[in-house]
This record gives C-alpha cells, sequence and structure tokens, in this order.
C-alpha cells in the first residue's frame, strides 16, 4: 500500500461513506471484519473477453452471435456484431450463430477489443450425399440415391425461364415431359399428372399450375430444396405411383432480416424473412397476377395458347369454325413460415399455403350469334395447413411429428347469357388430412434407421347440375388410411456402398385392404468416376383424376378428383425397376438409365380419350420401358449439355377391342440440346427440345354412324394409331446481376420462347357439331414466340 498516494476523504463523511471514497480512489477491497476493524487487500484481477464477429463469405458483421462461456455465463453480439464481456479469470468460450458454424475459443490473458476479430464460416447443410454437382444448371444435382435435387438459390439458368420456377425445371430433367405444354399435366415416365405426389412442407397439393398451368403455384422465391424421386422413393412416402416432387422450405435462422420484390410480365411479389426474436422468425412470399388490369404480350400469348390458339375444320364444308373469347383471368399465392426454438433441441414450425384462381371467359361465333353466347366461370384454389415438431433427444435419436391439411375447391359454370335459366356447374372438393410420426436413430457412422407411422383421412364431395336437361347429382366419400413404415440405410465409403432398404405396409379400412410395398435404392462406386445406381419400388395411390366430358369448361379445366371404391374405380399400384450408369471424369458427365414400370388399377375416365373410348368406363394397366441417357461437357464459363429418352408404352383394357394399344402420353424419341453461359454477373441459356408426336386417333372416314339416333357416333380407325407432327421449340434465357455499396442485389432477367415462332400441334380430336351433326376437327397447338422479363430487388 505504500505506493498508493490519495487525498483524504471529507471529515463530514460517515465511516461507510468514507469506506466507500477510499475503495473508489484505492482500487483496493476494504473487508469489513468487525465494528471498528477492516481487512484491506487486492481486488480480483478482471479479464476482458470481447471482439467482432464477421461473416467469412461477405465480411458483414454477425448481428446476434451468442458467446457462451465455460462458466455457463453468456452475452451477444450487437449489430455490429461486437460483444464485450468481463471475467476474473481467463476462460474458454464459443461463439454460436444458427446458420454458421460453431467457433470454439481457448482461454486467454489478454483480449484487445480493437483488434480481435473473430470469422465464421456458413453451415454446409447436409440434405443428401451428392454424386454429380452440376447437372444441366448450377441449381440442379444428382443424390447417390438415384433422386434429383434442385436448389432455387443457387440461381442456376435454364433456357426460356426468368425466374427459377420448379415445376418448369423439373421438365428438363430425362423421363418428365408434359404433352399439353401445361404444368397441370406434368408426364414422368408415360404416368398422368395425377399420380406424381407433390409435397409442399408435408403438404400434398392438388393444384400445381396457375393460368391452367402455364406457370407453377408455387413461390420461387420461397424454396429452399425440391427432391424428385422417379423411382426408388423412401418408404416414408405413400401415394404418386409415377415419381414424388417433394418441397421443402428453409427452417434455419438468419443473422439479419432479408426482403425482396418483384415484377415480371405477368404478376408482382415480394418476399421477407424477418427475425422476430432471437429464437423465432417468420418468412413471407406472396404473388399477385394484375392481367386484369393490365394485358401485357406475356399475358396475350399465354390466352392465346389456352383458350383461342385452336383450329376447328368442319370435315363437310372442309372450312374453318371460328369463335372469340372474351377474358377475364387472376391468380395470386401466399406462403408463410413461422419457425419457434423451444430449448437447445425442439424445434416448433408452422406452414400455410393459399393458391387462388379465377377466370371468366365469354365465348361466341364469329358472327356474333347471341344465341350460342356463353359464359364460363372457374374457380380454383387449394388451401394448405401444417405443423411440425422437430426434437433431437441426443446425437442418436431424433424424432417428427407432423400434422397437415390440404383442402382443394374446383367450382365452375357455364351459362347462356340470354338464358340464364340454363346452366352447367359443377363442384369437386377435396379435404385430405394427414398425421405423420417418424423416428430417426443413426447407430454409428454407416448405419441408420427410420421408422414411422402415417395416417391419412381423405373426403371427396362432387356436384354436378345441368339445369337444360333437369339433372343433379351429388356424391360424398371418405377413405382412412394407415401406414406404417421402416427403412435401413448404409453409407460405407470403405465398401464404396451407399444403400437404402425399406418397407410400408399400408391399411385402407373401408376396404379391409392390405398392401405391402418394399422399396430399395444402391449405389455402388465401381471407381472414383464410376457409380453404379440399381432402384425399386412397389406403390400405390387412392385418389385419381377423372374426366366425364373433354368439352367441359373449354376442356382447359375437366379433370375431377375422385376417391377409389374398389369396384369400378380401383386403388392404383405399381411397381418399377431400373438400373443406371454414372461417369464424370474431366469435366465430362455421362448418365445412362434403364427401366420398366407397370401401373395398374387405372380407368379410362382418368387416361384423358377423345376417341371411341372416350365415353366408357373401365378399368386396366399400363407398362413402360424405356431408356434416358445425358451427355454434358464443362468448358470454363460454359456447360454444354443433351439428353435422349426413349420409350414404349402400352395400355392394356381387357375390356377394349383392341385391348392392348400406345399409350395417349407416350412419346418414343426425345432429344434436348442446351449450354449455359455464367460468369461473373452475367448469365445466358440457350435450349432446344424435339421430340415425335404424341398418338392421336384418326376417322376410318367421315360418315356419322346413326344407329342410335339419340346418341351419334363416329368411325374411328385404330386407337392412338398414329402419331402428331414432330415437335420442335428453341428457348433463351439472358441474366443480369450487379450488387451495390449497401449490399442491395439487382437482377434484370429476359427470357424467350419458342425462338422461330414454330406452330407445334400437341393435340387433335374429332367431335361431333351438336347443333348441325356435321364432323369437326379440333387442332389444338403449343405457345407461339413469347418474350417475357423480369426486374428483382433482394436486401
Amino acid at each position: 500500500m505504500k505506493n498508493i498516494s490519495i487525498s483524504a476523504p471529507d471529515k463530514n463523511l460517515n465511516v461507510s461513506d468514507k469506506i466507500f471514497y477510499l475503495e473508489e480512489n484505492t482500487h483496493l477491497v476494504f473487508e469489513k471484519i468487525s465494528e471498528n476493524i477492516f481487512s484491506i487487500h487486492q481486488p480480483e484481477k478482471k479479464i476482458r473477453i470481447s471482439g467482432t464477429i464477421i461473416d467469412k463469405k461477405d465480411n458483414t458483421p454477425i448481428a446476434g452471435a451468442t458467446i457462451i462461456l465455460e462458466n455457463g455465463e453468456k452475452t451477444s453480439a450487437d449489430k455490429n456484431g461486437f460483444f464485450d464481456i468481463m471475467v476474473s479469470r481467463p476462460v474458454g468460450y464459443k461463439i454460436e450463430s444458427p446458420e454458421f458454424i460453431t467457433l470454439q475459443v481457448s482461454a486467454i490473458e489478454k483480449n484487445n477489443a480493437e483488434k480481435n476479430i473473430y470469422i465464421l464460416d456458413e453451415k454446409i447443410k447436409k440434405i443428401d450425399e451428392v454424386f454429380i454437382q452440376q447437372y444441366i444448371s448450377n441449381s440442379i444435382s444428382k443424390n447417390k440415391d438415384g433422386s434429383y435435387g434442385i436448389s432455387p438459390k443457387k440461381g442456376g439458368i435454364i433456357p426460356g425461364l426468368i425466374e427459377p420456377d420448379v415445376l418448369q425445371t423439373t421438365l428438363f430433367l430425362p423421363g418428365i415431359t408434359s404433352a399439353k405444354e401445361s404444368l397441370s399435366s406434368i408426364n414422368v415416365r408415360s404416368g398422368t399428372n395425377d399420380q406424381n405426389l407433390i409435397l409442399w412442407n408435408g403438404i400434398k397439393l392438388y393444384q400445381t399450375g396457375h393460368f391452367f398451368g402455364q406457370i407453377s403455384t408455387i413461390n420461387p422465391y420461397l424454396s429452399n430444396y425440391i427432391k424428385i424421386f422417379k423411382n426408388g422413393s423412401p418408404a416414408f412416402f405413400g401415394d404418386g405411383v409415377s415419381s414424388v416432387v417433394d418441397i421443402s422450405t428453409d427452417a434455419n435462422f438468419s443473422a439479419k432480416n432479408k426482403y425482396s420484390f418483384g415484377l415480371n410480365m405477368l404478376n408482382a411479389d415480394i418476399y421477407a424473412k424477418v427475425n422476430i426474436t432471437k429464437n423465432s422468425f417468420i418468412e413471407v412470399a406472396a404473388r399477385k397476377s394484375f392481367t386484369e388490369f393490365l394485358s401485357t404480350p406475356t399475358f396475350n400469348k399465354y390466352f392465346q395458347k389456352t383458350f383461342q390458339n385452336t383450329s376447328i375444320l368442319n370435315l363437310n364444308t372442309n372450312e374453318n369454325v371460328e369463335y372469340s373469347v372474351n377474358k377475364d383471368f387472376r391468380f395470386y399465392d401466399i406462403s408463410t413460415k413461422l419457425v419457434q426454438k423451444i430449448g437447445a433441441k425442439n424445434l416448433l414450425i408452422f406452414d400455410f399455403i393459399n393458391i387462388n384462381d379465377k377466370v371468366n371467359a365469354s365465348e361466341a361465333d364469329e358472327d356474333g350469334d347471341e344465341d350460342n353466347l356463353l359464359k364460363n366461370t372457374i374457380y380454383q384454389k387449394n388451401l394448405g395447413l401444417n405443423a411440425t415438431w422437430k426434437s433431437v433427444w441426443n446425437s442418436k435419436n431424433s424424432s417428427t411429428i407432423q400434422l397437415s391439411n390440404s383442402v382443394y375447391e374446383l367450382d365452375s359454370k357455364i351459362e347462356n347469357i340470354f338464358d340464364l335459366s340454363s346452366y352447367n356447374t359443377k363442384e369437386n372438393k377435396v379435404n385430405d388430412q394427414s398425421l405423420k410420426i417418424d423416428h430417426h436413430y443413426q447407430l454409428n457412422k454407416k448405419y441408420a434407421l427410420k421408422f414411422g407411422y402415417q395416417l391419412n383421412k381423405i373426403a371427396v364431395r362432387n356436384v354436378a347440375e345441368d339445369k337444360s336437361v333437369s339433372s343433379f347429382e351429388k356424391s360424398n366419400s371418405n377413405l382412412t388410411e394407415h401406414a406404417i413404415f421402416a427403412e435401413a440405410k448404409l453409407n460405407d465409403s470403405t465398401s464404396k456402398f451407399n444403400a437404402s432398404a425399406g418397407i410400408r405396409g399400408n391399411y385402407i379400412t373401408t376396404f379391409r385392404k392390405i398392401m405391402v410395398e418394399p422399396r430399395f435404392q444402391l449405389n455402388y462406386e465401381i471407381n472414383k468416376n464410376l457409380d453404379l445406381i440399381f432402384l425399386g419400388e412397389m406403390k400405390s395411390q387412392i385418389i385419381s383424376q377423372q374426366i366425364e366430358r373433354q368439352n367441359d369448361f373449354f376442356g382447359v379445366e375437366n379433370r375431377w378428383w375422385i376417391l377409389a371404391n374398389n369396384s369400378d374405380i380401383p386403388v392404383q399400384r405399381s411397381r418399377q425397376i431400373s438400373l443406371g450408369l454414372d461417369y464424370k471424369q474431366n469435366n465430362w458427365l455421362i448418365t445412362a438409365e434403364t427401366y420398366y414400370k407397370k401401373v395398374s388399377g387405372i380407368t379410362t375416365s382418368s387416361q384423358g380419350f377423345q376417341n371411341q373410348f372416350q365415353y366408357v368406363q373401365t378399368s386396366g394397366n399400363y407398362n413402360v420401358k424405356g431408356i434416358e441417357l445425358l451427355a454434358q461437357k464443362k468448358i470454363n464459363y460454359f456447360l454444354i449439355w443433351s439428353h435422349y429418352n426413349f420409350g414404349q408404352s402400352k395400355y392394356n383394357f381387357p375390356a377394349l377391342t383392341p385391348s392392348v394399344f400406345e399409350n395417349n402420353f407416350q412419346i418414343n424419341h426425345l432429344f434436348a440440346l442446351g449450354c449455359n453461359f455464367e460468369k461473373k454477373r452475367y448469365k445466358f441459356a440457350l435450349g432446344s427440345k424435339w421430340h415425335s408426336g404424341k398418338p392421336e386417333t384418326e376417322l376410318r372416314d367421315n360418315n356419322i354412324n346413326f344407329s342410335d339416333p339419340d346418341n351419334p357416333v363416329l368411325n374411328f380407325a385404330l386407337p392412338n394409331g398414329k402419331p402428331l407432327e414432330q415437335y420442335f421449340q428453341v428457348d433463351a434465357s439472358v441474366s443480369y446481376h450487379f450488387k451495390t455499396n449497401h449490399n442491395w442485389d439487382y437482377y434484370f432477367n429476359v427470357s424467350l420462347l419458342n425462338i422461330f415462332n414454330r406452330k407445334n400441334e400437341i393435340n387433335e380430336y374429332y367431335k361431333i357439331n351438336q347443333e348441325s351433326t356435321e364432323i369437326e376437327q379440333v387442332k389444338s397447338f403449343g405457345l407461339s414466340r413469347t418474350i417475357n422479363a423480369a426486374f428483382r430487388v433482394s436486401f
């Protein structure tokens, strides 16, 4: 104490105040022993721990990062990433932030608040073990389990697209086509659209396309990761005898809030991801069309393709039948995610999606005949809700409980504007409720088990009324399905095996029907460049789409969801097996896959016949066998790719004559070629697609059979005996991106579809004009040359 010198305290202070004065000025501790005796000693030495936390990717501060000391004490970084805490002794600590890898810091004696910088690496979110990182585009990959992954946030460019549209992107994968150029009619290996199970955060989507399939109903700026199975899907998934498209949005926390908004020639959209607290955030994305206020060139082209790009030829006079359509179309969709972290091991997630389309269209003869003026109104929506509880019990055990509800509704009405007492209405409503429970057990680094239970309750309501003939029909049906499943996974880098084997047992209570469905995926690494993939599955589904009359509501939305009844509408069942090779070396990628698939329990009304079988109700099956090839080469900033599909698909309906003939959705040969260029701010993609025409049924002659005067029929030749003309289209996209000093991102995108304006025929059929009793040939054509542009700001 001999080196300490201070001014004496004021004599008028009491003892307590004098002691306080001495402690403040000497930095000594005066510890009271008795009334007039104090022990004086040095205080414990304090150590400052402080610094600034930044993101390695872009050197921006990480706000809200948590600093946890060994003794359990915590603090958080401020908005500038800075933290400051005093300790009595050297202590180690760790720095955590949800989207970054935890940084461990050892105990130190000194810490300079001005100079100490902590750099965190972003977490690598492991989804699946990937064999091919870049498949046709930067945003597409191929996994070792044979599935495909799409990550829209990677920003890969696709020919003809201005946005990372989820379902449009799938059409560039081998084996996936749309014979009608519609996202409401995606065909996977000759299957119908209703045979695709499309899930959004566990919610089954019954409506997949806006504007009758011209654009996807799934907001491209909310989707985080899409996984597609054409075969070998995990036992966790039921339904979808042709494919599974599993879409999941990001449930990870962000250090800072994110916002964006955009505009293209069809709609405007907004996006926001906002942290509510340290342990919760909300994410919202919404789109709204402005086509009811403004008819852009893009909208006019889509409308023309949907309603008026049709040629009707009167075979008796050899003259075209002209008609006109007035339109009023609008759509919107809203997607929301709310995430709440509960403790260190539990996560509660709520998801909501609302998809809505409405169209009013009036149809009349070109001469304006008022007696034939028809007004069509179609209202379509899909509402989905989901609640998920995820719990990580320990390093080996985790569980998930998921409750979801999907409600789909289609209301449509046709009426003569000058005879409102005569109208035709239809209503189709689906209520799909689901409970899923699964548990994951990681035995060790090589082996893992997953097992669980699923309950599905589906109710379908159909109402049809035709006032002109005083007809009214109403039906309600319900099915309850229980399922248990188990799956074992092996990932052994030593033996070069990556495999899984699962089994799913379904029990439909209404029919007392049990179905056992094995699934397997096997990947064997022959060497570091070559993988062998062997896939197989059995699946079933209890709901499908039926068509009663092809000309209902212009034929653009005439499909109705209906449940199986185990008699004239069986449960659809499929079995499929495939074998493939994936080879990559020196920036070359070559893949080949051959497959065989058979689907039973299909009905004629689900296949969209427009020939002699249009009004026949019977069940049967189809089989398809084919091969899919892809070759691509990366050269500096260029990625050149091509793929070829060959397939043969046959129907077998025992009650029909003939019973075996080509599948309506069969495309025997398809070849695609494209080139992508990406360098810094600039991206460009050019692609072409050629395929043989889908089959059509010709007339044997131009006479009408009046053997039944009340029901005249046409004399058709062999069903699906002739293909349509060959299809060919070239598309392009250009993208430019730059960032300002304030870290705002700007994107400008332009696309051009069908550059050469080729008139591609996508459908052809014959019908009897009910008024003139004359034969008409109806041809529908694909989209003509169409330009679209988009602008987007993200910050």
